[in-house]
């Protein structure tokens, strides 16, 4: 449920900020880039891919009806709509594979640091062990 609200809420700001640039500011220029930046902070917070490329689908279908011409309509006639599907899909799968592998080495170093501390503590251990074995032999 946290992955979805991060999804949505993020999805909702960004159209949000987009209704806002294209009304006041006059500008329609950064509304995609702005859902390719709502893509890319869904794929760094949530885990996996599932949420990142849903927001991706969800921002090419939201750019396509709310902010391309003809308006309210989703219309893929266009050659640089559906790149823009493409690219957005992309961007995801690449950012969801990087900050997949990063939690993974990210875990990968608590387990090593733990066997560390493990092997550390086995070794101290033996050595008292050891040394304790040594003195009752010479007595």
């Amino acid at each position: 449920i946290k992955q979805l609200l991060i999804m949505v809420s993020t999805l909702f700001v960004a159209f949000f900020l987009c209704l806002f640039l294209q009304e006041w500011v006059k500008s329609q220029t950064m509304i995609p880039t702005i859902f390719v930046l709502a893509v890319i902070l869904v794929s760094l917070f949530t885990n996996g891919y599932f949420f990142g490329i849903v927001t991706a689908l969800i921002s090419v279908l939201v750019v396509n009806y709310a902010f391309t011409f003809p308006y309210f309509v989703v219309n893929f006639s266009f050659s640089e709509n559906f790149v823009s599907a493409v690219v957005m899909i992309i961007i995801t799968v690449i950012v969801s594979s990087l900050t997949t592998k990063v939690r993974k080495q990210e875990q990968l170093h608590v387990v090593v640091k733990l066997v560390n501390h493990l092997l550390q503590v086995l070794t101290q251990c033996t050595d008292v062990t050891l040394k304790e074995l040594s003195l009752q032999c010479q007595q």
